[in-house]
């Protein structure tokens, strides 16, 4: 029930977020990246594929998404060594890019989530949607803007 739920509600909450975007250009996320919400961490962006490197104080780690609609599979390592498969979607909305993944963890536990990436005024922002909350309908909504690196 809670994954039908998730389902219905990511997509009608990413095209509300988008819907002021309307009629706007694509735009082009390369470049580097910092952002003062989250010190010690960079972001590196291509717009061939979606290439995004994170470094941060436990590591880095480079997904990339694929930009025609086909399926997208990364993996990354948590901080305890266990490691994640990310299978993802990536679609334009407009002029944002909205990606849908779903995570699976090694014990087999999987959800599902979203990130919509959006330029305003030379920032990128990249909006979070997680409803992976145990045993909980609740759904966290962050945005953590980022200003490129000079």
């Amino acid at each position: 029930m809670r994954s039908k739920l998730v389902w219905l509600v990511i997509p009608v909450l990413s095209l509300l977020i988008v819907m002021s975007l309307a009629g706007q250009e694509r735009p082009n996320f390369q470049g580097a990246w910092t952002s003062p919400e989250h010190s010690g961490v960079s972001l590196t962006t291509t717009q061939d594929e979606f290439r995004v490197t994170e470094a941060g104080p436990l590591g880095q780690n480079t997904l990339v998404y694929r930009l025609d609609g086909s399926d997208s599979r990364n993996e990354t390592k948590t901080v305890r060594g266990e490691t994640w498969v990310h299978v993802s979607r990536s679609q334009w909305v407009s002029s944002a890019l909205v990606i849908t993944i779903t995570t699976t963890r090694e014990n087999g536990a999987s959800w599902s989530w979203m990130k919509i990436y959006t330029m305003d005024k030379g920032m990128l922002k990249i909006t979070t949607v997680d409803a992976v909350l145990e045993n909980a309908i609740d759904m966290a909504v962050r945005t953590v803007s980022y200003s490129p690196q000079n």
